[in-house]
């Protein structure tokens, strides 16, 4: 990767790393992060609504007309705890869901649609892994491949019992 590219990468968390833009991008998300926070605060339990964020930073935070750029400042200025709890919620049963339909899908070694399901279980966490990290610093709570990747491994999942359930034990090799 080229150094300018390896700089801009890295000045996500150490804003003397990039170029000046690159700077004011990193304390952009500081900043956006500390006005979500404000958020939090003024309105704890259900933040400021969903897509209130640059609307209320520029009337009562810091007149600052962007997004927050990461996604716990988002998620905590626009929905508050229960929002908050619902979106952590709902990742943790994703990963849970994960990590069940990989153990069900060894459960029948030679079963192919469980194979299938078998590199499923790994694909979804990483993409919610990789969505968590990006979040970092990037406004990424209204992508659909959270409620996507949710559904997938819930379905996946009882897709899974469902074939354990009506086939039984591990399948005769041929």
């Amino acid at each position: 990767m080229p150094q300018e590219n390896k700089n801009r990468f890295r000045s996500t968390w150490d804003p003397s790393a990039g170029t000046e833009v690159a700077q004011k991008d990193a304390e952009g998300r500081i900043e956006g992060y500390k006005a979500g926070i404000k958020m939090f605060e003024r309105f704890p339990l259900t933040g400021v609504g969903i897509g209130n964020f640059i609307e209320y930073r520029v009337k009562f935070v810091d007149g600052v007309p962007l997004n927050a750029h990461n996604l716990a400042g988002q998620v905590l200025g626009e929905t508050g705890i229960v929002g908050g709890v619902t979106f952590i919620l709902m990742v943790f049963v994703a990963l849970v869901n994960c990590h069940k339909l990989r153990v069900l899908a060894r459960k029948r070694p030679f079963d192919r649609p469980l194979d299938v399901l078998l590199g499923l279980g790994p694909a979804c966490r990483d993409a919610i892994i990789l969505l968590a990290f990006e979040g970092l610093f990037s406004h990424n709570l209204y992508r659909f491949n959270w409620l996507w990747l949710a559904a997938f491994s819930s379905l996946a999942l009882q897709f899974a019992k469902q074939r354990i359930t009506k086939f039984g034990g591990p399948p005769k090799e041929l």
